[in-house]
């Protein structure tokens, strides 16, 4: 009768190397990668400013257009404040501890419209309607962004 193997297969434990040295950056990125700060390529928009007369039902889509003279291609995030009668921290919408009564109001959106765009701009749009807040009130939009340009030029741009 054969005899059976008894002996345990030895542990094998992983070997861990501790470099001497730190590695730096430099170290760790491929040479063909370079390190790169966009913090001076972000740029600021000039300020976009609008306003609408509404009366009771009455409805406003704001829309704001950003483009190069260039044509470049461009990516935005819009900061963007409605304001109800005047420019004034109580009456922004919507309002937080301000004078502006949001149940009479509907606002949807900004977004970026990628239908209306011909994909070299940025277009972003603002919906409001004055649901029950009396006729003749005056809002007011503002909007502000921060760009990044593409200013390589594309083939099929």
């Amino acid at each position: 009768m054969p005899k059976k193997n008894t002996a345990q297969m030895p542990e094998v434990k992983p070997v861990v190397v501790i470099p001497r040295e730190r590695v730096g950056q430099a170290g760790l990125m491929p040479a063909a990668v370079k390190n790169r700060n966009i913090g001076q390529d972000i740029l600021l928009s000039n300020s976009g400013l609008g306003s609408a007369v509404l009366n009771n039902g009455g409805e406003a889509l704001f829309t704001s257009t950003l483009s190069t003279t260039n044509n470049d291609r461009v990516m935005a995030v819009y900061d963007i404040t409605l304001y109800l009668a005047s420019v004034a921290a109580g009456n922004e919408m919507p309002s937080f501890g301000g004078t502006v009564d949001m149940s009479q109001w509907q606002v949807v959106g900004g977004w970026n419209d990628w239908g209306a765009t011909n994909n070299l701009n940025v277009k972003n749009r603002l919906y409001v309607r004055n649901i029950s807040a009396g006729a003749a009130q005056t809002v007011i939009y503002y909007s502000q962004a921060r760009v990044l340009v593409n200013t390589q030029r594309q083939a099929n741009a």
